[in-house]
């Protein structure tokens, strides 16, 4: 006879079950457009793979109270102890529900799975809650939370509450004894995932199409989550070790003088744009969703292999600004001592070059205003600044209500000194707001194609404005995004459509028309800038000059792992050294022919080890 804890844990695997796979049905049914051309049993097979990721947790989440029932049904024999085995039923409950409610939002938003990520934003929770409040469906969903939570904890309490005690006799207690043994067998295989001894279940078991939503799809975000969490245990708290400082070092160049004749009489303004890839533009999308960035495409320098640092926007800041990639979950903007960088932005300031820093929304978010304050920029210009009435979501203020108030603050600054901006947008980011009077001029039935016109017709609009004043003639444009967003259904685009960027420098009569097809990164922008601006500067970052040293391949991060990309083939490497590699259906640019007698890995080892220390030690570049 089966004791009657065991039909409770039976009931509770069955509960817990159908709650994760309801939680995969409303992630499919949010990112549907980018799995509508899969086949049914495609769709089948991520959900069966998915079972195997939801059954870890499950077995993670029954386990203690398994034993503990099976002591007090053996031993203690106490209602007291049937009580308190039910409690981490309860956490572990409580836990999965919120991440399973937390990761709807994050999987609609970034097309993975949550991971330790998530406590980069715990510094800045009322700016989360306040965004989630701007977005209808994310705002909903955090009310919704106590109550969810209640709702389905209620039948386990419920089931919890019957007497278990039953006693077993004879056959039936020796049964039990030889099944108590094969359950505990069964729930550490369950815990581990897969029969081999070698390794459990991993990540990568759920990349079995080409498609990298539905692999997403196929992964439990309480797994990504806590295994990224062990792995940032691992990796995080100690400095990076995939080769000493001094051997980084001496695999890469050390800091590079800047010969580009005189000075020129320019100003700068590069402006990063909030969520922009390539993928919504002329290269990828016909018609494509931005006019305006195409015209500038083709009327100034456009770099059209340009890829950003990594998913997030202190990612974009930091390698656009500062010329150092992100190493791995590392938030580089927040930290406990601000490194000193002798970035460009420093050297501009000596050189009575005024430096400005503008965002939309509040500065202190992602500690974004201390870093840049700390590292070369003299006036910064944010939410608090701008008409109350304009600040229409967390977001602080739509995008051309930024560049109209610029117009008069770089008037200003040009008539003391050449000046260099540095301007963040943010509209186009949820919760996507167009102001009230202009929503008749977009009015797709796509919310996302709107908020793309509206951002790219305000980079128009400022373009205009600012080439009436005399200031605008002597204003070289540059224009870069933070990062991509995923677009399309095919794997390569939704992978490569968050990195894809369009990079491009534009001032008719002092900026030549010109397209470069070989690949350059996030922290080229700067250095690229400052020999188009000409002058002596010294290079102290990773970035390269995008016109004089082209590169023939990139390498990009994604949170957890760091993606290398050749003219033929993405090779993505986690922290623990396992690889994935997709080869491209033709090349994204000329191969190079040139010997390069350094593996490309130890390269970008070194440079994420020389990021990491400049960030963790504030170990410079000599």
């Amino acid at each position: 006879m089966t004791p009657r804890y065991a039909r409770y844990l039976a009931k509770s695997y069955l509960y817990l079950l159908a709650l994760l796979t309801l939680s995969r049905v409303i992630s499919a049914v949010m990112v549907w457009e980018n799995l509508q051309q899969e086949s049914w049993g495609s769709l089948a097979q991520a959900f069966f793979l998915g079972w195997r990721f939801d059954n870890v947790i499950i077995c993670a989440t029954l386990a203690i109270p398994f034993l503990l029932l099976t002591l007090n049904h053996f031993v203690v024999k106490s209602q007291h102890l049937q009580r308190i085995s039910s409690w981490p039923l309860y956490v572990f409950l409580t836990i999965m529900i919120l991440l399973q409610m937390i990761d709807l939002a994050y999987f609609d938003h970034f097309n993975v799975r949550s991971t330790v990520v998530l406590f980069n934003w715990l510094d800045d929770i009322t700016f989360v809650v306040k965004m989630a409040k701007d977005e209808p469906l994310w705002f909903f969903g955090g009310l919704a939370i106590p109550f969810v939570m209640w709702l389905f904890l209620w039948p386990l309490r419920r089931w919890s509450k019957q007497s278990f005690w039953h006693p077993l006799v004879g056959k039936s207690f020796a049964s039990w004894i030889g099944a108590t043994v094969l359950i505990i067998g069964l729930l550490f295989l369950g815990i581990r995932g897969r029969a081999a001894i070698k390794s459990p279940i991993r990540e990568g078991t759920a990349y079995f199409s080409q498609n990298p939503t539905l692999n997403n799809l196929a992964l439990n975000p309480c797994f990504t989550f806590f295994s990224s969490w062990i792995r940032a245990k691992k990796y995080k708290e100690k400095p990076l070790r995939f080769m000493s400082i001094e051997k980084a070092k001496t695999l890469l160049q050390a800091a590079r003088p800047i010969h580009q004749g005189e000075l020129k009489d320019w100003n700068v303004v590069l402006v990063i744009m909030e969520g922009m890839s390539a993928h919504y533009t002329t290269l990828h999308k016909n018609p494509s969703w931005t006019p305006v960035l195409d015209r500038l495409m083709s009327e100034g320098l456009s770099f059209q292999q340009a890829y950003s640092a990594g998913l997030h926007t202190f990612n974009g800041v930091w390698s656009t600004l500062f010329s150092y990639p992100s190493p791995y979950t590392t938030h580089p903007l927040k930290r406990d001592v601000i490194p000193v960088l002798n970035s460009f932005a420093t050297q501009m300031h000596k050189k009575n070059i005024h430096t400005l820093f503008f965002t939309t929304h509040d500065d202190q978010f992602d500690n974004m205003a201390g870093f840049v304050r700390q590292n070369g920029f003299k006036q910064i210009i944010h939410q608090g600044d701008y008409p109350p009435e304009r600040v229409m979501s967390i977001l602080g203020v739509p995008d051309h209500d930024m560049f109209h108030y610029a117009l008069p603050v770089l008037a200003q600054a040009d008539q003391d000194s050449r000046f260099f901006a540095a301007m963040l947008t943010g509209s186009n980011h949820k919760p996507h707001i167009i102001p009230p009077e202009l929503k008749a001029r977009f009015n797709s039935p796509d919310e996302k194609e709107n908020i793309v016109r509206y951002s790219d017709w305000a980079l128009g609009d400022f373009l205009e404005r600012a080439r009436l004043e005399p200031w605008g003639q002597r204003t070289i444009f540059a224009f870069i995004a933070d990062h991509g967003q995923a677009v399309g259904a095919d794997r390569l685009d939704q992978i490569l459509s968050y990195h894809h960027v369009p990079f491009i420098v534009w001032g008719p009569g002092l900026i030549k028309p010109q397209t470069v097809t070989a690949p350059v990164m996030q922290v080229d922008v700067m250095p690229t800038l400052m020999g188009l601006l000409g002058g002596e500067w010294l290079n102290t970052t990773l970035g390269e000059n995008g016109l004089q040293q082209p590169r023939d391949w990139i390498y990009v991060g994604r949170d957890v792992t760091t993606c290398l990309m050749t003219a033929t083939e993405l090779d993505c490497e986690t922290q623990d050294r396992d690889h994935s590699i997709t080869k491209f259906p033709k090349p994204f640019w000329a191969e190079s022919t040139k010997p390069n007698p350094v593996n490309k890995w130890d390269i970008i080892h070194a440079e994420l080890q020389m990021s990491d220390s400049v960030l963790r030690d504030r170990k410079l570049i000599p």
